[in-house]
């Protein structure tokens, strides 16, 4: 998208004009003749059926207590350092709370200790979730995420809290300007 994107006539974003940094705003504006912001159309649009759950989790949250359930979901472009989810494992270990893990298997089957993806019971760990129906689900309690644009909106418009770690931020740089940072390797 890099390479194509100077190319664009127009850029359409999932977003609100109102809520976009400053700084975002007038650099597309600089960048683009047409820049449209449509809100945010995962959330508005109506949640598809249940029955498109291949990995069974929204069954596995059906049998679970009112906002009891840690929901960790780190996306599927980037994960935190391999450290840090080995602290996310030790915490859930710790707290014993219920857990649903969107974990793509890669990860899963590298970094996981042995045994911890057959805590069926207290928590389930799979490849792949319907994120919006989860983060609609009344037994999830909060929600570990990266901040991904969707994630944050879709967290917020089901009035689930979130626990935050961002691997992408804008800081500003002297010049007044702004510039995005990679803390996955801070």
């Amino acid at each position: 998208m890099g390479r194509v994107l100077s190319q664009a006539y127009a850029v359409v974003m999932n977003s609100y004009r109102e809520i976009n940094p400053p700084a975002l705003n007038s650099d597309f504006e600089s960048r683009f003749r047409s820049v449209f912001n449509v809100g945010f159309p995962t959330v508005l649009s109506p949640l598809p059926p249940t029955d498109t759950d291949p990995t069974g989790c929204m069954a596995w949250l059906d049998e679970r207590d009112s906002r009891s359930v840690v929901y960790i979901g780190f996306g599927t472009e980037f994960s935190p350092p391999n450290d840090e989810i080995i602290a996310v494992v030790e915490a859930l270990e710790e707290t014993k709370l219920p857990f649903l893990w969107s974990l793509n298997d890669n990860l899963r089957n590298v970094i996981l200790p042995k045994g911890f993806v057959e805590t069926r019971e207290r928590g389930k760990v799979v490849p792949w979730t319907p994120q919006r129906q989860v983060l609609a689900h009344d037994s999830v309690r909060v929600f570990v995420t990266l901040c991904g644009y969707n994630s944050t909106a879709e967290s917020a418009a089901n009035g689930v809290p979130m626990i935050c770690r961002p691997l992408w931020a804008f800081h500003e740089c002297e010049d007044g300007g702004e510039s995005v940072e990679d803390w996955s390797e801070s």
